[in-house]
């Protein structure tokens, strides 16, 4: 079962600049990796998460210069500042790792885009430290809209997992991916990595 959503990735070439884009703009609720981003050496990633209303956004770069080996780097590269990847809290990791034919580690395991119609997907077994929300919260209100090729592919790899039990809207477009808050307010990914885009 899906407990919720974990938190959404949002990858960038610059996380300080990111990071100051939320501050100035939302007033967030930071718990890792503010006022630095944290480092994961394992990784070659910089990373910080916060709340924004009912929803954990973790903002994430490659650490300088960037590595085309690291997960973080190639999508970077490939794919440019945007949406990373969607993750949830699930009670039976093994369980979901055989139904979606992944290996998963100890904690988590990541899909690949194109198994999940082009959005990559995280299946977490626990609380991230310092997460201020109680365990058995789930996310309300909010709608994530996310960019891919095929948005009826997605539609039916969400539906295949139910990822309605999160508590979340997910809506799949050709256009640009971001957060609509229960307020209404939109929060365009792309326009924000850049630090160029208005809300």
């Amino acid at each position: 079962m899906i407990r919720r959503l974990a938190h959404v990735i949002h990858v960038t070439d610059d996380i300080d600049a990111l990071n100051r884009w939320y501050a100035t703009r939302f007033a967030p609720h930071w718990f890792m990796g503010w006022p630095e981003p944290h480092y994961l050496e394992s990784e070659r990633r910089l990373a910080s998460m916060f709340m924004l209303d009912d929803v954990c956004i973790e903002t994430m770069a490659p650490a300088p210069p960037v590595d085309e080996t690291t997960a973080v780097g190639r999508y970077l590269l490939r794919h440019g500042p945007g949406l990373y990847a969607i993750a949830f809290l699930v009670d039976d990791l093994p369980g979901w790792a055989a139904r979606l034919n992944c290996t998963a580690g100890e904690h988590y395991f990541v899909t690949r885009a194109k198994d999940m119609g082009g959005v990559q997907v995280e299946f977490l077994n626990m609380v991230l430290s310092g997460d201020p929300r109680p365990e058995d919260a789930i996310t309300g209100g909010t709608r994530i809209v996310i960019h891919v090729d095929e948005p009826e592919a997605a539609e039916q790899a969400f539906a295949r997992i139910d990822a309605s039990q999160s508590g979340t809207t997910f809506e799949f477009t050709t256009g640009e991916s971001g957060l609509r808050r229960s307020d209404g307010t939109w929060i365009g990914f792309a326009a924000a990595a850049d630090t160029k885009g208005t809300v």
